[in-house]
């Protein structure tokens, strides 16, 4: 493994969901680590039945999404509930809390309308990012 990639793989969280992809016969064929967002450390067996070692890009899609519904609970509570994201409902909090004023933020009762457009990465059917 040259330098770069050692680097690279350095950065693997403790952790991580990996997959791995066995043979008929139960066997390793291939496992992917994500590193990041936007790379994989792939360890898949050749031909030769070796094992060998790559960095690839992490195939994902990306989604532009509208959400728009009424304030129930609370935003953060109603984002998460509507979408399954507590990460979108926290970029939401703190994309307010640097645009809007606190005062103003807590204004928000239910019933008053909420409507944000955010874009949401999903790899293999699951959000991703």
């Amino acid at each position: 493994m040259d330098s770069d990639d050692k680097e690279f793989v350095s950065e693997i969280k403790a952790g991580v969901s990996y997959q791995i992809l066995r043979d008929e016969k139960g066997g390793i064929s291939q496992v992917l680590i994500p590193v990041n967002e936007e790379l994989q450390a792939q360890i898949y067996k050749d031909n030769d039945g070796k094992y060998n070692f790559q960095l690839s890009s992490i195939s994902y899609q990306t989604h532009r999404r509208v959400l728009s519904m009424p304030i129930t609970v609370s935003p953060s509570q109603d984002i998460q509930d509507a979408t399954g994201s507590a990460a979108l409902a926290h970029g939401f909090y703190l994309a307010m809390k640097s645009e809007v004023p606190e005062s103003e933020f807590k204004k928000l009762k239910k019933g008053d309308r909420l409507a944000m457009e955010y874009t949401q990465k999903t790899r293999l059917g699951r959000t991703f990012g």
